[in-house]
């Protein structure tokens, strides 16, 4: 079992610096962000207004604007590409009546996943622990979720930030599908020590997707989804966030989010502007005569300060 994440520096798909404060400090646990990239890379989504995904795109379809400046595209890809996936699950004790239909919902994503994908799964409830390493080995990660046992509290906002701390050292796409059942315990002791402002902002910072899937299953009272946080999270990132009602939707949500993973394209470009400012880029992803159509990539990154 690794250890909590509470104190970790995180550092997302690109540089990141963690700035601590003290314990009896307002601002104890704020982290503070900044990213150096000199390539960026983007994974598009391209559906229909009905949903549907839009194939057959190529490189003269699409147009990459940061702060509204058009940039070169340097690598397109229409094709499915192996994936570093995190699974990260929610194992508090408030998920024991859903259980089962968790299990069969990871169980179909797990069974999806192509020959050349690698995952780790991630457990937490007001501690957090991963499985060995990035693994394509279908049977063994079944395995582990076989033996989640649902205890304790909900320390979400720290799983998260940890989570995303595993992909700088992954390969090709890069996706975080989370599962949650409620909200975080933070204020209380046993909760998050960072905020929900903190994993937004780790989103924002990361070249993963992430995927949220809220789903209060069976209990009857109770905290709640944070359906506002799971949206923001995910929207960022160019993700989406799922809200099943029932174990049939929640086993379809699952299905989607591998669909999308299969469906995206992989776009590349070194940005115009070089000054490393520490300000936040705005990237837009236009598709030409895409009108009717919904475009959906992360939405921009950190330029890095000097020397950070």
């Amino acid at each position: 079992m690794r250890p909590s994440p509470f104190t970790v520096m995180l550092t997302a798909a690109v540089a990141v610096a963690a700035l601590a404060s003290t314990a009896n400090s307002q601002d104890a646990h704020r982290l503070r962000f900044t990213a150096a990239t000199d390539l960026v890379q983007v994974d598009v989504a391209v559906t229909s207004s009905e949903g549907r995904y839009v194939p057959g795109l190529g490189l003269d379809d699409f147009t990459v604007l940061e702060d509204g400046i058009a940039q070169e595209i340097t690598h397109f890809s229409a094709e499915p590409s192996p994936a570093s996936l995190v699974l990260l699950l929610d194992v508090s004790s408030s998920i024991r009546p859903s259980l089962g239909g968790v299990k069969s919902g990871a169980y179909r994503f797990i069974r999806g996943l192509s020959p050349d994908d690698s995952m780790l799964i991630g457990f937490f409830n007001d501690d957090l622990w991963f499985t060995k390493e990035f693994s394509n080995d279908r049977v063994a990660l079944a395995r582990e979720v076989q033996a989640m046992r649902p205890r304790g509290l909900t320390a979400l906002y720290d799983a998260i930030l940890a989570s995303l701390q595993e992909f700088p050292a992954a390969h090709g796409r890069k996706a975080l599908i989370l599962f949650a059942d409620g909200d975080d315990s933070r204020p209380a002791e046993e909760g998050s020590v960072a905020s929900a402002a903190d994993a937004i902002e780790a989103g924002k910072l990361s070249e993963a997707t992430i995927y949220s899937v809220g789903f209060e299953g069976r209990r009857a009272a109770g905290r709640g989804v944070n359906r506002g946080f799971l949206r923001q999270l995910s929207a960022n990132s160019g993700g989406l966030a799922f809200f099943p009602k029932n174990f049939e939707q929640l086993d379809s949500s699952f299905a989607q989010i591998q669909t999308e993973l299969k469906s995206q394209y992989r776009l590349s470009y070194v940005p115009n502007n070089t000054a490393r400012d520490g300000t936040w880029r705005e990237i837009e992803i236009r598709v030409d005569g895409g009108e009717t159509l919904i475009v959906r990539s992360r939405q921009g990154y950190y330029a890095s300060e000097p020397d950070s």
